[in-house]
């Protein structure tokens, strides 16, 4: 029997979108004077990539499920990774998106295809209003096949969601695909593994943060920070343990959990002591968005001491003082 167009184009895609996942790091180490282990993300969607061209010919709705969560892992890295390789990353994702969309396509139904067509139709709209008249490739094809994701970009606010809430849903999506092979655990020892996962993740986040003298991290250590960490690593852990029994509830525990615990892991302390100067960031994650933020310190000489206080949008300020590489006062004011 002749292979069906549909299933080879299906399988070009996904071929191409696990070796565009594989493309993307190697061009960013071999530009990079340091190479960040976030890189090491991109083997998710090329083992995602992989398993939905493995089983497309003999389980299409495993695999569909395979591709969509290789395209929203491959989106969120692309985003992370794009403010200083988006030429190379963009197009990468947008390989992903099409590969995705083959998957879903193959075999061809009516509804699928008028529901392409719509979407590349949205895209090509929000391409002509976010270039406004400028076309920037490689980023145009962002615009085009990534336009849920770039199109929160238009608000401060929900600027790093497509990044944090895309590894999420990956991972959501995987676990899905993956149901039958994860065990049937009774429900007192999910609640248990869960728990334990809770805190284990609150153990780490704390001996990393005073394994950091010279950062924040240690002062960021407030309750609703550790509460929304045990939370968020509770939440994946019991969602992975409660795939089989219920897809929808645990899918969307281990979306919210990972999204959470993603912001957390990537977000960097609000400040950096050095020995001659600092560095700041918009604070801890759990503040919420900043929207606007402006930095102002001063100090240094002799004694290397440096004070400072980082303003954010939301009326919080955050004071500091570093004597040399250690952080010695840290104050948020909420108003």
């Amino acid at each position: 029997m002749a292979t069906p167009p549909s299933l080879r184009i299906a399988r070009l895609l996904l071929f191409a979108a696990a070796a565009c996942a594989f493309a993307v790091p190697v061009f960013i180490g071999a530009r990079a004077a340091f190479v960040s282990p976030v890189l090491l993300l991109f083997g998710a969607p090329i083992a995602l990539f992989v398993a939905a061209h493995q089983t497309i010919a003999s389980d299409s709705m495993r695999a569909r499920t395979f591709a969509l969560a290789g395209a929203s892992a491959m989106t969120a890295l692309a985003i992370l990774t794009g403010f200083g390789a988006g030429d190379v990353s963009f197009p990468a994702a947008g390989i992903g998106i099409l590969a995705a969309w083959s998957a879903w396509l193959h075999p061809p139904r009516r509804k699928v295809v008028v529901l392409f067509v719509a979407y590349v139709a949205v895209g090509l709209v929000v391409a002509a209003f976010r270039a406004r008249g400028f076309v920037l490739a490689p980023f145009i094809v962002g615009d085009v096949l990534l336009w849920p994701a770039t199109l929160l970009f238009l608000s401060p606010a929900l600027f790093g969601l497509p990044i944090f809430a895309g590894l999420g849903i990956a991972l959501a999506l995987g676990a899905y695909a993956f149901r039958q092979a994860l065990p049937l655990s009774r429900p007192a020892v999910a609640l248990a593994a869960a728990a334990a996962a809770g805190a284990l993740a609150i153990g780490v986040v704390v001996a990393l943060a005073f394994a950091s003298p010279n950062s924040s991290a240690r002062f960021e250590l407030v309750p609703a920070g550790l509460a929304g960490t045990f939370a968020a690593a509770f939440a994946s852990v019991l969602g992975l343990l409660a795939m089989r029994r219920s897809p929808l509830l645990a899918g969307l525990g281990i979306a919210a959990g990972t999204t959470i615990l993603t912001l957390a892991s990537l977000s960097p302390a609000s400040v950096s002591c050095e020995q001659h100067g600092y560095s700041t960031s918009s604070g801890p994650w759990w503040l919420g968005p900043p929207g606007s933020m402006s930095t102002s310190g001063g100090g240094g000489g002799s004694s290397g001491t440096f004070g400072g206080a980082i303003v954010r949008g939301d009326g919080t300020t955050i004071r500091f003082t570093c004597n040399g590489s250690t952080l010695s006062e840290f104050v948020i004011e909420q108003h």
